[in-house]
């Protein structure tokens, strides 16, 4: 006798599902692995150089911008002085006209 039933021939074919394991060799876990391991350590190495950098440059950022109030102070002194002085200069000059 023959089951002519679609939906029991189906069945047959689901059987198992997929598995959703991949199968490896040790070895080749134990590469990636290293591999992993050293990408790492250059990771922590550039991040630890940049940092640095980074302080560095902050540092200069900062003695950048003290020297620049610095020259701004300066010219302003320099400025006022310019201006005492000529205020200085009109005045003997009025005063030897009269």
């Amino acid at each position: 006798m023959k089951d002519r039933d679609p939906k029991g021939k189906q069945r047959e074919r689901e059987g198992l599902p997929f598995s959703d394991e991949i199968l490896t060799d040790k070895q080749d876990i134990e590469g990636y692995t290293q591999d992993k391991e050293q990408l790492d350590n250059e990771l922590n190495g550039n991040n630890q150089d940049n940092f640095e950098k980074y302080q560095k440059l902050r540092k200069l950022d900062e003695k950048i911008s003290k020297l620049q109030e610095e020259l701004s102070s300066s010219q302003l002194q320099h400025r006022n002085r310019y201006d005492s002085l000529m205020e200085n200069k009109r005045d003997a000059e009025n005063i030897a006209e009269e």
